[in-house]
């Protein structure tokens, strides 16, 4: 299974229903590495019950190209940056790389990118012409996303909360002025509602992972990634998802 795999990650990765399937199945093996994420369109989220997206590809035709096995579990994000900095052989992602993060992991990628948005509810007052205006509001964000601990570390009012869909109906009910969402955020169902007052710079986002990870899996890992980059597969799974790359490469 992992050579088909292997064979099928350096081919057309557009033949996206075969190997998906696949990767479902060898999920079901013993995994060397376990990948943590959150649902968090387009980088990653589950469908069909396979746990797809920008990030998530990238990272499983690495896991094929180096030859090495991943199991994926969505669970809230809180839990997984703190499972891959506190259990071994296992990783977190997406996510920004941010000083107060830096030294806790072993770093991965980019594997995507991301676009932060303020949103504000539909007929709201507010107009922002750059970030600093959004200081005298309350911002909505959730736990250990790295978007609201930079504003919160910057001096902005930020209120947390455990899961990031539930900003939607504190924004609609007053409770919170803005939200700091990602286009993604069109998908819920409070979107109607809103309307986009500022989007922020697009990031880089990376794998975290345990900082007693193997070397050898991080370097094979690493140099799938690079090939990935070569042979404009990277770009391909980038584009799927709407978000072409413009991204320098980072050693771990």
């Amino acid at each position: 299974m992992q050579t088909i795999l292997h064979r099928l990650a350096t081919r057309d990765v557009t033949l996206r229903f075969i190997w998906l399937a696949l990767f479902a199945v060898g999920e079901n093996r013993a995994a060397d590495l376990t990948f943590y994420t959150e649902e968090r369109p387009p980088t990653n989220y589950a469908f069909d019950g396979v746990i797809v997206g920008s990030a998530t590809d990238t990272i499983r035709v690495m896991l094929a190209r180096a030859r090495l096995r991943g199991r994926f579990e969505i669970v809230p994000w809180q839990r997984a940056i703190s499972l891959a900095e506190h259990q071994e052989n296992t990783c977190a992602y997406a996510t920004k790389r941010n000083k107060e993060r830096e030294t806790n992991f072993r770093w991965l990628g980019p594997v995507s990118s991301a676009q932060a948005i303020l949103y504000a509810r539909a007929g709201s007052t507010i107009h922002l012409q750059n970030l600093t205006d959004a200081k005298r509001y309350r911002i909505g964000g959730y736990l250990g996303d790295a978007f609201a601990a930079s504003l919160r570390d910057a001096g902005y009012t930020v209120e947390l909360v455990d899961r990031n869909a539930l900003n939607g109906n504190k924004l609609i009910n007053g409770r919170i002025d803005l939200w700091i969402g990602n286009r993604a955020t069109s998908a819920t169902d409070t979107f109607a509602k809103l309307i986009p007052a500022l989007k922020l710079p697009q990031v880089d986002l990376y794998v975290a992972c345990h900082r007693n990870i193997s070397p050898e899996a991080m370097a094979r890992l690493a140099g799938a990634l690079r090939q990935m980059r070569r042979d404009g597969t990277f770009d391909t799974i980038q584009a799927r998802y709407g978000s072409p790359s413009r991204l320098p490469l980072h050693s771990p």
